[in-house]
């Protein structure tokens, strides 16, 4: 009878393991998923709120909300949902109580959640730490911690412990440590990490120091965006995962802060001894930066179609290139985010002067604002001047360099250069003409002749496109490069401003 229900139980075990092994994988792969699945919709959503589309991102991200609570999913991807949540709705009512309510279900979901630095803003950390108020943090498990290696512990596997990094200082590098126990069979260990807008991770190989540590740098160039993600993974002498902290799908999140060279980034428990904590360096204050400066200046070129001299209006100008000489311009506005600037610029072409005593009245076409001809909107400017809205979106962010273009319109003329042929002498052929006085006589087919300088002056009104690079010099300068290519109507002509500078942020 015993070996009957001994065989009996046996042989409901061989039945029922298969199954919970069937069962229990595809929760793991389900999760996996799922996570990779909210990434994506996090992805779309800044992708949204970055080109200013604040209703589209608000819509994916509560719809993305509303799935994970019905799909009873949970995690740092889910966290990341409400948190970018709760961004969208501070910007779209600047409540603060709005962004607190989301930070609280984010944190229901990971405690460990952090806003991005890219729209990291005082308030917006307020909130986040009044919501920890409310959020009672989890009950840490009990564990054998692994000797010589003690602190808290980011991953999930029994003697495997790492003390996440959660802030780093631009442009160093980085140290990442993992401690291990004894008697795990590890082989290799594996860091995994990317900056901030790239999809692929890059691998190094973290060394060992001694027997049970293992250590490895992310290198200061790499170092050099708003935030970097990374993972680790510990492998047997088979390749199998033994270990790990963070992974592909939901990897550990780094917040890099500012641009000073001063101070080093070292992890937390990062000392030789047990239990050793370095701090990490961090500003005295956060940086709240919504207003920017920019002040550029350059020089231009153009293509007229046509048009009227304006010291010569009877005369005809052939199409054709003609430079439009040296201008300033100042570009001042509001951060909307890191990525999109919206702001109002006044641009003055200072050369070549006109005398506008001199015009004929003929050119002056005295009547409305748009008609005038007088000299930058009678500001007693020598030269002519342009007023308009202009929109930056950040498309690229290598290492030393961030890429815009832009787009704008507004009012305003561009003046751009000619040089005409002007008889040197009066109807008599003797006497030289007034226009010539003092100029070279040069001598033609015809007649002699002499140049005298005029100007066409397209507009008043223009729409234009661009692009340019920024490199940061400082926490709040930059210095810039910019292209400007306008068409303006309705005296046509096409002018590309070619312009460096600096910006400020404030």
């Amino acid at each position: 009878m015993k070996h009957l229900t001994r065989l009996t139980l046996l042989s409901i075990w061989m039945l029922v393991a298969p199954a919970v092994t069937i069962m229990s994988t595809p929760t793991v792969v389900i999760a996996q998923e799922n996570s990779a699945k909210y990434e994506a919709k996090l992805a779309s959503a800044i992708e949204d709120y970055d080109a200013l589309m604040i209703d589209e991102a608000k819509a994916t991200l509560e719809k993305a909300a509303s799935e994970a609570e019905q799909e009873g999913s949970s995690g740092l991807a889910v966290a990341k949902i409400y948190v970018m949540l709760g961004i969208v709705q501070f910007a779209e009512t600047h409540d603060q109580s709005d962004a607190k309510s989301a930070f609280i279900n984010a944190l229901a979901h990971d405690y460990g959640v952090e806003l991005p630095a890219v729209y990291a803003s005082p308030k917006l950390s307020e909130a986040l730490e009044e919501a920890r108020k409310v959020v009672e943090p989890p009950k840490k498990e009990a564990e054998t911690p692994v000797a010589a290696a003690e602190g808290g512990n980011s991953s999930g596997a029994v003697g495997f412990r790492h003390d996440t990094v959660r802030t780093a200082r631009a442009g160093q590098a980085v140290e990442i440590k993992i401690s291990v126990a004894s008697d795990l069979p590890v082989y290799h260990v594996h860091l995994y990490h990317r900056r901030f807008g790239q999809t692929d991770f890059e691998r190094l190989d973290m060394k060992a120091q001694g027997a049970t540590h293992f250590v490895a740098q992310i290198p200061a160039a790499k170092v050099n965006t708003s935030q970097v993600e990374y993972y680790i993974e510990a492998l047997n002498r088979g390749d199998e995962t033994i270990g790990n902290a963070g992974s592909k799908s939901s990897p550990l999140s780094m917040t890099v802060l500012g641009s000073s060279s001063d101070g080093a980034v070292i992890a937390p428990g990062g000392g030789e001894g047990a239990g050793d904590e370095i701090l990490i360096e961090t500003p005295n204050t956060p940086h709240d930066q919504n207003v920017y400066v920019m002040l550029t200046g350059g020089t231009g070129l153009g293509f007229l179609f046509g048009g009227d001299p304006t010291a010569h209006p009877n005369r005809e100008v052939s199409p054709g290139i003609a430079p439009a000489f040296g201008h300033a311009m100042l570009d001042a506005g509001y951060m909307v985010t890191r990525n999109a600037y919206v702001g109002l610029y006044f641009r003055w072409q200072f050369s070549p002067s006109q005398d506008f005593d001199s015009v004929p009245d003929v050119s002056k076409e005295p009547g409305s604002f748009f008609d005038t001809r007088e000299e930058c909107f009678g500001l007693g400017l020598p030269g002519d001047c342009m007023i308009g809205a202009k929109y930056r979106y950040f498309f690229a962010d290598f290492s030393a360099l961030r890429m815009y273009s832009s787009m704008g319109a507004g009012v305003g003329r561009v003046r751009q250069w000619l040089r005409l042929k002007e008889p040197y002498y009066q109807a008599d052929g003797i006497t030289p003409s007034a226009q010539c006085s003092g100029k070279d006589r040069l001598q033609g087919d015809v007649a002699d002749y002499c140049y005298v300088r005029d100007t066409v002056r397209p507009g008043w009104a223009h729409i234009g496109f661009g692009t340019g690079l920024m490199m940061p010099l400082h926490e709040n300068i930059d210095l810039v490069a910019d292209t400007y290519l306008v068409l303006l109507l309705p005296e046509t002509g096409i002018n590309l401003d070619l312009s460096v500078g600096m910006n400020l942020r404030f």
